[in-house]
């Protein structure tokens, strides 16, 4: 396995989206449990942070808190999750102070972020799909990612969009056949057979698989696998992964990854991601 994958490391940022405040806290033992798939609604995550200074675990009780955890490798660290506080709370465990922060990615914007649009008959329905992905932006404080696959496709009524952002956002990209999503505060929309335009996350034992991948079906009837590896933060929904396997040979080959699991412990064993991706 490559040396660089040894010293497991951290970095959590707590911030308020309202003051601008932000507090980076490095050195604490962190654990945390995420979920992450390509479906509208938000990865969840709870991070739990010990001996947290009282001024620290103020932070997270601010208007519109958000965490941002990094991870990786010595000082080699890059952003795994950003997330929208839900729900923190502090207990004591013998002599540690320890606090557990709930969170919900985009959770604010998806919750919060309305539309109220009305187009005349002969607009493009990509010109309507980017308005909708402009609130997220303008409201709800999301960066605006890839958007792939757009049909530009004109109306031939008019129309009015007074709902719900995310409502509105699901209708139009069932409508297409695509998929979206806010990854790490990032909104995508993407084709459901398409990845994301980046060079695929290669993964072999010395690059951080563990074990041998297993064919499976996922999304009624797509072929696709299941696999372990080690936390790398560049494995996420939307990405393309590259399997290379010598002990199975039949799972080798590219596929766009549906969803991740990522569990860490700075001071323990667990270090993983589990994922499961789709044959393109």
């Amino acid at each position: 396995m490559s040396d660089r994958l040894f010293e497991r490391n951290s970095a959590v940022t707590l911030g308020s989206r309202k003051s601008g405040e932000a507090l980076k806290i490095t050195g604490l033992r962190t654990v945390f449990q995420i979920e992450k798939n390509s479906e509208s609604f938000p990865n969840t995550a709870k991070i739990t942070l010990y001996n947290l200074s009282k001024n620290s675990r103020a932070m997270v009780s601010k208007e519109d808190a958000f965490v941002m955890l990094e991870a990786g490798y010595g000082d080699r660290l890059e952003t795994l999750y950003v997330g929208d506080v839900a729900r923190a709370y502090v207990s004591r465990q013998g002599a540690d102070w320890v606090t557990t922060i709930e969170c919900g990615d985009g959770r604010n914007a998806i919750r919060r972020v309305h539309v109220d649009r009305s187009y005349a008959a002969g607009t493009d329905m990509k010109a309507i799909m980017q308005d909708v992905a402009k609130s997220f932006v303008e409201q709800g404080k999301v960066a605006l990612g890839s958007m792939i696959g757009i049909e530009s496709k004109k109306t031939e009524r008019g129309d009015v969009l007074s709902e719900m952002s995310k409502d509105a956002m699901d209708r139009l990209t069932k409508n297409q056949g695509l998929e979206w999503s806010i990854q790490n505060n990032t909104l995508q929309v993407l084709p459901k057979n398409q990845a994301l335009p980046a060079e695929a996350v290669l993964l072999t034992p010395a690059t951080g698989l563990v074990g041998v991948p297993v064919l499976r079906d996922v999304n009624e009837g797509t072929a696709g696998i299941e696999f372990t590896a080690l936390i790398l933060p560049g494995i996420a929904p939307g990405r393309l992964v590259k399997i290379q396997c010598d002990q199975n040979q039949s799972v080798n080959g590219l596929y766009k990854l549906e969803a991740v699991d990522f569990v860490g412990d700075t001071h323990g064993q667990s270090w993983y991601a589990e994922g499961v991706a789709v044959t393109l």
